[in-house]
């Protein structure tokens, strides 16, 4: 009788970890805690962070439970998501706390399957939103979309996605072994003009090639997972399997004379807090 009292506290304390070392949950419906980071930026086009940013970890708590409130942009079947604790952040003022109310999330299936990204929908709202330094969070309501995948699609992703990897990388080996100092085609050190008229037609098709295999890793990156290793995977509610989420992108609703239209805010990523504090022991 003296052991009941530990058996106890671990039946209590395992389905909120809902983890272990092989990927899976011990309860699918066990809730989970996220900490997603908002990188929100004036500048949120690609290569151009120049300019002031707001960024922002916010821990959540994830549930299986209905969420109370249905969104349009997200879906029906939403499921419950609430914040653990309020953001803040630093300026002039001093530090800032960020106002954060929970919301819904829903995972979308893609079509065919067979390594694709599933789509990761939510949204929370700030009701009094955020600024700093002209990056701004604006009041009301956000949506955060993400690719994610569940561990045997990732890895059926990777499989697929391995092809236009190595094909591209070698389409650049291939045009760098020409462009080389040392070893390069030397027909290009423009001793006999008709040779280095030639060689040059040689590097275009190379070029060419090398181009069309960049476009279609690009293409083939907008459903496959580009980098499946690195991705962070943790119990999500649904299934036993783990999810892996991609980086994704933080949205809202900007009314227009007729409708509205989606605004982009900037980027998020998100890592498991049980993962997180286990490799922090």
């Amino acid at each position: 009788m003296r052991f009941l009292p530990v058996v106890l506290i671990v039946l209590i304390v395992s389905p909120t970890l809902a983890l272990s070392g092989s990927g899976t949950a011990a309860s699918p419906w066990a809730p989970a805690q996220w900490q997603i980071t908002l990188d929100v930026g004036s500048n949120t086009a690609e290569g151009e962070r120049d300019g002031p940013r707001l960024v922002l970890p916010l821990d959540l708590m994830v549930e299986s439970e209905s969420s109370s409130e249905r969104d349009d942009f997200v879906g029906s079947g939403t499921s419950a998501l609430r914040p653990l604790s309020l953001p803040t952040f630093v300026t002039t003022a001093g530090e800032q706390t960020v106002e954060v109310e929970g919301g819904g999330w829903r995972i979308e299936l893609p079509p065919g399957g067979k390594g694709r990204a599933s789509t990761l929908r939510f949204w929370l709202d700030f009701p009094n939103g955020a600024d700093r330094n002209g990056a701004t969070l604006p009041p009301g309501r956000s949506y955060f979309i993400a690719p994610c995948w569940r561990l045997n699609e990732l890895e059926l992703g990777r499989k697929t996605m391995a092809p236009f990897i190595a094909e591209a990388e070698e389409a650049q080996r291939r045009l760098d072994d020409v462009l080389s100092h040392e070893t390069g085609d030397r027909r290009l050190d423009g001793t006999d003009v008709i040779d280095t008229v030639l060689a040059y037609g040689d590097m275009a098709k190379l070029v060419a090639d090398r181009d069309e295999k960049r476009r279609r890793r690009k293409e083939a990156e907008q459903y496959l997972p580009s980098d499946a290793n690195s991705l962070p995977q943790g119990h999500w509610p649904g299934t036993e399997e783990w999810l892996a989420i991609g980086k994704g992108s933080v949205v809202c609703k900007k009314r227009k004379l007729f409708g509205e239209e989606l605004c982009l805010l900037g980027k998020f990523s998100a890592v498991s807090l049980a993962l997180q504090s286990e490799k922090e022991r």
